[in-house]
């Protein structure tokens, strides 16, 4: 589901709510040595994140996708 701008905040009794933690959906896929990453909109997100595609690229199984949610974490 996609966050939707509004004015107020939403409270209502019986309703639970955790903290947002925004970030990015991103689709994996390998096919031999290859590893691509892929936004919901099928953008590439390879040179976005090296890093994940590097470590991608040492899992031993050679053929797989990955629906995973990348976000960033920043300490003060």
């Amino acid at each position: 589901m996609l966050a939707t701008l509004t004015e107020e905040s939403f409270s209502r009794e019986g309703w639970l709510f955790e903290p947002k933690l925004d970030g990015e959906r991103c689709l994996a896929l390998r096919h031999g040595r290859a590893v691509d990453l892929f936004s919901r909109n099928q953008k590439r997100l390879d040179e976005k994140y090296p890093e994940l595609v590097s470590a991608l690229e040492t899992q031993k199984s050679s053929t797989f996708v990955l629906e995973v949610r990348l976000w960033l974490s920043i300490k003060a």
